[in-house]
């Protein structure tokens, strides 16, 4: 069984620390020095508003109550001028970046393991935000796969299977694309061969 990962934002904190200037080691501390709260606050919202984290988790990943982040979020959206703007606008142009590079990774990934003409299913993500991803290739079911949700972000419904069909990219794009199918093409596709 895999057990759920801790939330991972020390990239978050680097980004934060360089935009608010302020010493990365103070930033999780209880310090209510300037610019300080305001730079926690723009870490919060970006997680509360970009990510849907929920208060309790936000007070978890950044060692406070989660009384603390409600109050923070109360005060209102960063305005332009604010250090918690600043911080938040840096974390989300971060965000993109970085989702970006590992939307590519996965690309990558799915490429050397998810041949053309393979059909994924794609669940929906459990209470521990693990997605399950099955795969139906000549034939044969292969192991299910146990991905992150916001690893797969964009593939996966909160409440729904979807479906791909692994299809050849165009030649300058040199991998493979997944392309959206129905239910009933799964369960034709997959009856279909099981009987062969």
């Amino acid at each position: 069984m895999r057990h759920v990962r801790p939330d991972d934002i020390e990239w978050l904190i680097d980004v934060a620390a360089k935009s608010g200037k302020v010493h990365r080691g103070l930033i999780m501390t209880t310090n209510r020095q300037a610019p300080l709260p305001e730079v926690r606050r723009g870490i919060s919202w970006f997680l509360r508003h970009q990510l849907a984290w929920s208060f309790p988790r936000i007070a978890r990943a950044m060692h406070r109550d989660h009384s603390t982040i409600i109050h923070t979020m109360q005060k209102g959206e960063p305005v332009l001028g604010e250090v918690s703007y600043t911080v938040w606008r840096d974390i989300r142009k971060t965000h993109a970046r970085k989702s970006d590079q590992d939307r590519l990774e996965l690309v990558k990934a799915a490429s050397r393991i998810a041949h053309i003409g393979s059909m994924l299913r794609v669940m929906p993500p459990d209470k521990a935000g693990v997605v399950g991803v099955e795969m139906w290739h000549n034939g044969r079911m292969l192991p299910t796969r146990r991905e992150w949700a916001v690893d797969v972000r964009g593939l996966t419904d909160d409440s729904e299977p979807r479906y791909y069909r692994v299809t050849q990219a165009p030649a300058w794009m040199g991998t493979v694309v997944l392309v959206p199918i129905s239910e009933a093409d799964w369960n034709e596709a997959t009856q279909r061969r099981a009987a062969a």
